[in-house]
């Protein structure tokens, strides 16, 4: 074979490839071979057909198998010769077919550009100083007193006046139709601000307790949800209540009820001190932006426009994901696809820049690092290593890592917020949703307390209501040990309202504290409602306390979104709960883990290589990755100390290929795999068969082949792969489907 590369662009690489006429004739010779032994022709026994019939009638299906076997074959092989890493599909020009004669192609590619690094090194930026004011301190306090706030029935018989609280019911019409979001019960509105829709708080104000009033809005054309922008809104409005707000006192009890403060100037002082924290972080990322764009400047670099295109299709996602948390979307808001992606632009290219300079730094420097820890090898260790990896349990403490974005957004949303709102952690198996929530409490202050409750420990919950509001109620007061313990004969004859009176005694006992009733594997209820256990309007009991008490939220925690759950039990939670997705650690979290476990001088070290592979084999899957460190020092203290045969203390390659190639590792890991396989066997038909099939090919396999494999029935293959891509178990990647993690892909192969 022959191969020769021409450069099209500093991105874009072609190859010209020519096969000899020997092994085009071998593939011919071996394609009728194969087809003789499939087709039935009458007058001919199987496997008998001559060769000039099969010529006559399959010539030219045979010569359009040969030369796409030839390009497959031959293409990786033609990439290895010419040290070529497309980092795109290749498109490719065929050569005229003649059967005897050699065959020649093109596939031309995009690459990642050549990069000569220019004075990178003693890059030098302006850090700003640290400046937190007394100001600044007055109006952080002003909201955390603001967000401590209580409200008090207004006794008198008085007008609605800015500033008040109402509770009310409301039905909203748009044309006499319903319109989303548009019915709400005992909803709170704050008279003055319009949050819900403009020109509403003006028409409350003057209304009374009790009054009943149809108020008509002509909302404006720029308001944000298109579908009702420009039109008139009737709401028909039941007052039921009126509220006032009520601020603590500002004093040494308000501070000393906050936390271990010794009184109002302690409080000053240590909120002065974690907002100079807060200010250091910001001004240490804003160093690194300047940083990041000096180096952008001083290497101007040749972007590959597939790259830019993909780095655009995820900021996109994110961005989509974050409007429908929201209740929102693109179309509501008017705002065109097109538009969104344009804008996107010029931050993608710079992350792609960046991305591209730091990998050759760090290819720079490999050599440097790899010595470095080469050095780890002249460590005497004379004793068994103890093993700070994780394998099955939860991970809590120290050893917990990579989730710093979630715990910092559930700290900000249930500490940094007037209402703290309820959550839904959701993602694929074992990815640390449980460990989140066994680790938040360490992230809040003390005016958050956290009641956890694992609903596996309920079995099938045979008393239904009794069972779970009891178990609610159980870890409730180990959160809040003011409270009286629960009654267990109140909640075994009376669920409902032995319930609400333990949720009433933890308001008054909660003061201006915050609890967070968090539910782990939260499709348990599911189960429970379609089973008859509990009634299936227990989420409507509990989108009644999320509304009821504002400091009363609620975190579940599973496998899936709200709304991939039997929507007619969950759909009251759609617009009160916010959907947090846990997924796979990032490349850098899963060096971290296992390179920086939680142990104080840990003796062993990985190999570059290594790390790498781990990476390829888990793809960040974090109780995989935990696993494969487990095994790796298992393996380390067994052939040290009990074996004698001592191995270095480097993890190399070939240490991770002699872990994950050992049966017992993947009996170990045989609750993550076989729970995995299990889900795969609900929902959309023929998931399972779909994975065996897709397991048989470790680059992946295209959806043109699947069809061709499972029959044209689109539409049933198309469900099976998007749920299994939804719950991260296969991935599209350049056309191609594949496992998401590698090990999982073996795990089918070998043992199902």
């Amino acid at each position: 074979m022959q191969v020769t590369v021409e450069q099209l662009g500093p991105v874009k690489k072609k190859i010209n490839v020519v096969i000899p006429p020997d092994k085009v004739a071998e593939e011919v010779a071996l394609t009728y071979q194969k087809l003789r032994q499939q087709i039935r022709m009458r007058g001919f026994r199987q496997g008998k057909v001559p060769e000039d019939l099969l010529r006559k009638y399959y010539k030219e299906q045979v010569e359009g198998e040969v030369v796409s076997r030839l390009i497959q074959d031959s293409y990786p092989e033609a990439l290895k010769t010419v040290q070529a890493l497309p980092i795109s599909q290749p498109v490719v020009e065929n050569g005229i077919f003649e059967e005897g004669k050699e065959f020649s192609y093109s596939a031309s590619f995009e690459v990642k550009p050549k990069i000569s690094l220019q004075d990178y090194l003693g890059l030098e930026v302006e850090k700003e100083k640290l400046k937190v004011s007394a100001e600044d301190v007055e109006k952080r306090l002003s909201m955390i007193r603001e967000s401590h706030a209580s409200f008090r029935e207004v006794e008198e018989d008085r007008p609605v006046r800015a500033g008040d609280f109402i509770v009310a019911d409301v039905d909203g019409t748009v044309e006499s139709k319903p319109f989303e979001g548009g019915s709400l019960r005992d909803y709170l509105f704050e008279v003055g601000v319009d949050h819900y829709l403009p020109g509403l708080s003006e028409k409350l104000t003057g209304l009374s307790k009790g009054a009943e009033q149809e108020i008509v809005l002509n909302l404006p054309g720029d308001f944000k949800r298109r579908e009702l922008a420009g039109r008139e809104v009737r709401l028909k409005v039941a007052v039921k209540g009126l509220k006032s707000k009520v601020l603590p006192e500002l004093d040494d009890a308000f501070a000393r009820d906050l936390g271990e403060y010794q009184g109002l100037e302690d409080l000053k002082l240590k909120l002065r001190e974690s907002m100079e924290q807060e200010e250091r972080e910001r001004i240490d990322a804003e160093m690194k932006r300047r940083l990041i764009d000096a180096l952008i400047e001083k290497n101007p670099i040749d972007l590959p426009p597939l790259m830019v295109e993909r780095k655009i299709e995820f900021m996109m996602a994110d961005a989509q994901r974050t409007l429908v948390a929201q209740g929102s979307s693109l179309e509501k808001l008017g705002i065109p696809a097109q538009s969104m992606m344009a804008s996107f632009r010029p931050e993608a290219e710079r992350q792609v820049k960046c991305s591209l300079l730091v990998e050759e730094i760090a290819r720079n420097w490999q050599s440097i690092l790899v010595l470095e820890s080469g050095e780890v090898g002249n460590v005497a260790i004379s004793e068994p290593v103890k093993n700070p990896y994780v394998a099955g349990d939860p991970v809590v403490g120290p050893g917990f890592k990579g989730r710093e974005d979630i715990l910092r957004e559930l700290k900000q949303l249930w500490s940094g917020t007037t209402q703290p709102p309820s959550v839904v952690l959701y993602g694929h198996r074992r990815m640390g949703k449980t460990s989140i929530l066994r680790n938040i409490n360490s992230h809040l202050g003390s005016d958050v307390r956290l009641a956890y409750v694992n609903l596996l420990i309920l079995g099938g919950a045979e008393r239904g209501l009794s069972d779970l509001f009891l178990a609610i109620a159980d870890e409730i007061k180990a959160s809040v040990p003011e409270l009286p313990n629960p009654e267990t004969d109140e909640f075994d004859g009376h669920p409902e309202r032995a319930f609400k009176q333990y949720l009433d005694l933890t308001h008054s006992a909660l003061g201006s504290s915050r609890l967070i009733i968090a539910l782990d594997e939260f499709e348990k209820l599911d189960e429970w409602m379609n089973g008859g256990q509990i009634p299936g309007d227990l989420l409507d009991t509990f989108r009644g306390y999320i509304q009821k008490d504002q400091n009363i939220a609620f975190a579940f925690a599973g496998l899936h979104k709200l709304e991939e759950m039997t929507e007619d039990y969950f759909n009251p939670l759609f617009a009160s709960v916010r959907p947090i997705r846990v997924s796979f650690l990032s490349k850098n979290t899963t060096f971290q883990v296992l390179a920086n476990p939680p142990l104080e001088d840990f003796p062993l070290d990985y190999s570059r290589e290594a790390l790498e592979r781990i990476w390829q084999l888990t793809g960040g899957q974090p109780y995989l990755v935990q696993l494969v460190g487990h095994y790796l020092v298992s393996r380390f203290n067994r052939l040290t100390f009990e074996q004698g045969k001592p191995i270095e203390p480097v993890f190399s390659l070939e240490d991770v290929d002699a872990v994950i190639e050992d049966p017992e590792f993947y009996s170990q890991g045989r609750y993550y795999f076989a729970g995995i396989w299990g889900q795969a066997g609900q929902g959309a038909e023929g998931q399972q068969e779909m994975l065996k099939f897709v397991a048989a090919f470790p680059d992946g396999i295209s959806f043109e082949e699947i069809v061709a494999r499972f029959g044209p029935e689109t539409d049933r293959l198309t469900a099976a792969l998007k749920e299994l891509e939804r719950h991260d178990v296969l991935r599209e990647k350049d056309g191609q489907w594949q496992f998401t993690v590698e090990l999982m892909r073996r795990w089918v192969k070998e043992f199902i």
